[in-house]
């Protein structure tokens, strides 16, 4: 009786903008992760002056390494804690999105909201028709109590 409620609670506190978000955090850690990516392989090259207060020659006037570095592990933490914000912000819409009891339902929910695809990557994911698959998200947002944002 407990785990019913607190789905409840969590289905209703959601917002259509609480989903929306859900796949903007996705792609800003996924964008965070290519950005330390690439700072690492840039490092690990080993083309690049080593260390702070190292001789200097004209040609190689200053030290390009301890400011990278200092870089790569300031992302490297502002990654985690979006990471974590991430992970709790999807465990609310996953438990709101397992709430629905219609599978067709929850899958359009999840690759809408969850993956951050489009209506024609949904489409052409699940074989429905595309304007199916915004009917079943917009049944989805009411069986959540959700109504859906107009476009003014």
């Amino acid at each position: 009786m407990f785990f019913e409620e607190a789905v409840k609670w969590e289905a209703s506190a959601l917002t259509q903008q609480d989903l929306k978000i859900c796949a903007s955090l996705r792609r800003e850690i996924g964008d965070m992760e290519e950005i330390i990516r690439r700072l690492r392989e840039k490092l690990e090259g080993g083309r690049m002056s080593t260390l702070s207060f190292t001789p200097h020659s004209p040609r190689n006037a200053r030290d390009m390494l301890a400011p990278m570095v200092g870089t790569l592990l300031e992302l490297e933490d502002l990654y985690k804690q979006r990471a974590a914000a991430f992970y709790e912000h999807l465990r609310r819409v996953e438990i709101a999105i397992a709430s629905l009891w219609k599978v067709e339902v929850r899958r359009i929910m999840r690759l809408k909201y969850i993956l951050g695809l489009t209506w024609e990557e949904i489409a052409l994911k699940t074989s429905y028709d595309e304007r199916w698959c915004r009917e079943l998200n917009r049944r989805g947002l009411k069986m959540l109590g959700i109504e859906k944002e107009n476009k003014a």
